[in-house]
């Protein structure tokens, strides 16, 4: 009975005609035209990070608000004690609504009947179930023409939020971490959204984009943004004031009216306070942010692996690699005796067409922590493009599909922006990585791609820090074919050892 009760109580504190009347209602009959939706997966050391930024959008809130902004957030014990933002220091699960001034606790109705006005449900924001339900219950209770999901907390490469209060499955995980696949898996195309913006570490990945790229059947966004690098967090309540979303009276900022527009937006603001800020205190060092249209990762797809296929034929695999670059300086050396037996012609062609051994294409790697080269070898892929296309080394077939690869993530990044440490970052370039391992490294006695388990076409749950299951390295490609029809592939032909079970990850290309 009590029960019932309860669930009433609560389905009828979130009402949308219970919710005050806002610049949104009074201007824009029926839905509001956005519902920006903060899913605080900071069951973690991250707590510390979000909570600045959800005092900012306290403070700013005080002004007008043409959008509806709601908050899951699941906090830990020894991260933060904040008693005022959120109105208590707590260390459970809560929901919220952002009123004019402060952060107004809700209860989740049908759709997440566990959290209540008094619950202390402990939710796992590293279970996509946790994620679905946040999706559905905003989109129910406020109903918008679209919707902005920012997943706020740690992460990198292939997993956001982790929530250390509760034990992953994978075989000797502390944490629980949202998988990439994971999400697309646990979620339905009901819960798509339209902006999908990604603050945590280095997920601006071709890989990443292209597991949430449109399709009709499945979770997707039209826009994301995220960052390639280590990164500190975007001024979230900068950027809805950029978007018109938050208003102080005093400015005259047009709201946004697509998913488009929001992005660039987003990333002028984010562009404008990365300007304002010197490393190494206040912002990480080589930090970028960009936002893709992911109704273009198909063509990026298709060209990349175009480009795949056309290395192998073209046998430009150490002319590749070679362009690519080693990852840090204390390796040139090495790498440049190796390098000189398989380009004893190189010192035949004319100097222009000549590229230094020790060149190394743009990348968002630690400097001089070789751990990254299986966490996070991640190389600028339009920089790799173009690189290839204009060496005179490489054969003109591979030339030409490089040049394809450099003009499709030209179309793909709408818009980026790098700090001064990249050098000659090139805005609405750069910014897009993709995964490429540093040959034939070992990292800890182990070859390199041993490590890369979570970087598979299959199912990886089994293993430690791994779930596989990426669209990327499986669409394009018929496994046991003997042939290489994927960039995935590409890998795995060049760095795992050849066996009829498959090598280190057990993939027969």
């Amino acid at each position: 009975m009590w029960g019932n009760a309860t669930l009433w109580l609560a389905t009828m504190t979130v009402l949308p005609s219970a919710v005050p009347a806002r610049v949104a209602a009074e201007t824009y009959p029926g839905p509001s035209p956005w519902t920006i939706l903060i899913y605080g997966g900071v069951d973690s050391s991250a707590e510390s990070y979000l909570m600045p930024h959800l005092d900012a959008l306290k403070r700013a809130s005080r002004g007008e608000l043409a959008a509806e902004i709601v908050l899951l957030i699941d906090r830990v014990a020894g991260a933060s004690s904040d008693k005022k933002i959120l109105g208590a220091d707590f260390h459970d699960t809560r929901l919220f609504r952002l009123d004019r001034g402060r952060w107004e606790r809700v209860a989740g109705g049908l759709e997440f009947p566990e959290i209540t006005l008094s619950s202390t449900f402990e939710a796992n924001t590293g279970d996509p179930t946790t994620l679905r339900k946040f999706i559905r219950f905003a989109k129910h209770q406020f109903p918008a023409r679209r919707y902005v999901l920012i997943l706020f907390g740690h992460g990198e490469s292939r997993s956001v939020c982790p929530d250390i209060s509760s034990e992953c499955a994978n075989s000797g995980e502390f944490e629980d971490p949202l998988f990439t696949a994971e999400i697309t898996e646990g979620l339905t195309a009901e819960d798509s959204v339209d902006v999908l913006w990604v603050d945590v570490c280095s997920f601006g990945g071709i890989e990443n984009a292209y597991q949430f790229r449109p399709r009709p059947d499945e979770f997707h966004a039209r826009v994301m943004l995220a960052s390639a690098s280590v990164s500190t967090p975007a001024p979230i309540a900068r950027v809805l004031r950029e978007c018109g979303i938050i208003r102080d009276g005093h400015d005259d900022v047009p709201l946004v009216r697509s998913a488009t527009e929001f992005g660039k937006a987003a990333l002028g603001s984010i562009a404008d306070s990365l300007g304002e800020r010197k490393p190494p205190k206040q912002r990480a060092e080589r930090e970028s942010w960009a936002c893709y249209d992911l109704s273009k990762a198909e063509e990026v797809k298709r060209t990349v692996d175009r480009l795949a296929m056309a290395i192998v034929d073209g046998n430009g695999r150490h002319m590749v690699e070679d362009i690519r670059g080693w990852g840090w300086p204390v390796q040139r050396r090495a790498h440049q005796e190796a390098a000189a037996e398989h380009f004893e012609d190189n010192r035949s062609l004319p100097v222009a067409a000549r590229i230094p051994v020790e060149s190394i294409t743009m990348n968002y790697l630690y400097p001089f922590d070789p751990v990254r080269w299986v966490s996070s070898a991640h190389f600028d892929l339009y920089e790799l493009a173009r690189l290839i296309r204009d060496d005179g080394r490489v054969s003109q077939a591979i030339r030409e599909v490089a040049g394809e690869v450099a003009r499709s993530v030209d179309e793909m990044v709408l818009t980026s922006v790098g700090t001064e440490e990249f050098g000659e970052f090139r805005p609405g370039s750069h910014g897009l990585y993709i995964v490429f391992p540093g040959g034939e490294r070992e990292i800890g006695g182990e070859p390199a791609w041993a490590f890369f388990r979570w970087y598979h076409p299959f199912d990886q749950r089994t293993f430690q820090a791994a779930f596989g299951n990426y669209a990327w390295c499986r669409d394009g490609a018929t496994p046991g074919n003997g042939l290489v029809e994927n960039w995935f592939e590409l890998l795995d032909f060049w760095l795992d050892t050849p066996a009829d079970a498959g090598g280190m990850n057990f993939y027969r290309w």
